[in-house]
């Protein structure tokens, strides 16, 4: 599949999914009350939507986050969204650990590596940490 026809397939079934969702008559008032009502659900299910957003790139909480503010307060949204950025980091250096010499193999030369960490000693060690990550 070309590049193009998987946009085109992207985009048809998001329009196909809008279409769904506004077909479906959701009772949004009691949806509202609900989560208004939830003290302890609906904060945990944030903090595993920021936890997964970290985890997974392509996902974000940017747009829930003013809702989610809306709802169940911001002191109660900054202290979940902290925790779940917290956890998605901590899973996130674990996969790193666990994958590195593997990606590394994938996608550059690791003599190349471990020649620019040689010449890296203990106080350039935050420049080069920080230009691997640029690169």
């Amino acid at each position: 599949m070309s590049n193009k026809s998987t946009y085109i397939v992207i985009v048809f079934a998001v329009i196909l999914g809008w279409i769904v969702i506004k077909s479906i008559d959701l009772p949004y008032a009691e949806l509202l009350e609900s989560l208004r009502s939830e003290k302890l659900w609906g904060p945990f299910f944030y903090t595993l939507i920021s936890f997964g957003a970290i985890v997974l790139a392509p996902l974000s909480t940017l747009a829930l986050t003013p809702l989610a503010a809306n709802i169940w307060g911001w002191k109660i949204i900054f202290t979940t969204s902290i925790i779940g950025w917290h956890l998605g980091c901590m899973v996130n250096f674990w996969i790193a650990g666990k994958f590195r010499q593997w990606t590394l193999k994938r996608n550059a030369s690791l003599k190349k590596i471990d020649k620019l960490a040689e010449k890296a000693g203990g106080r350039k060690q935050f420049y080069v940490i920080f230009l691997l990550r640029m690169i």
